[in-house]
């Protein structure tokens, strides 16, 4: 399956999603694993809660399971979400940040950014693995709330 991101999330009438501006937050839930060849024209933060997604760019493959989350710059990528054995099912929340936001965010909070330090080996940055706390996966969790069962 081929998706262009965001507009299959925006589109797609049977996603939660929930749009602010230039944000759009996604609580993204599939019961199979699927594999998705992804052009994205926005940058995401993706946060895995249950199962794990597996990301590959033609130079560089990683891997994010439960607990971790990626930040992904605007591209061409593939990803599969591998469904958690006992409840057969894949949860993410998908924060689409364009790069209007990014740069706001940056001009203010700029002092954040210089302690950040990021290794690339003088590639291409396409993304960033984070490893989350317990904290604060929980409090992106609360956000799942704003969200309705169908």
């Amino acid at each position: 399956m081929k998706i262009h991101i965001p507009d299959y999330f925006n589109e797609n009438v049977k996603l939660n999603s929930i749009k602010i501006d230039d944000l759009t937050m996604i609580d993204y839930k599939v019961h199979n694993n699927e594999k998705i060849y992804s052009v994205s024209n926005t940058n995401l933060l993706i946060v895995v809660l249950t199962g794990e997604k597996y990301i590959q760019f033609s130079e560089i493959e990683f891997d994010i399971s439960e607990g971790q989350a990626a930040f992904i710059r605007s591209g061409n990528f593939i990803m599969n979400q591998i469904v958690e054995q006992k409840t057969k099912k894949y949860e993410s929340l998908i924060f689409c940040l364009s790069d209007e936001l990014l740069k706001e965010f940056y001009y203010k909070y700029n002092n954040i950014a210089e302690n950040i330090e990021v290794k690339n080996n003088n590639q291409t940055l396409k993304c960033i693995k984070l490893d989350l706390s317990y904290f604060l996966v929980k409090e992106i969790e609360s956000l799942l709330t704003f969200f309705t069962e169908e």
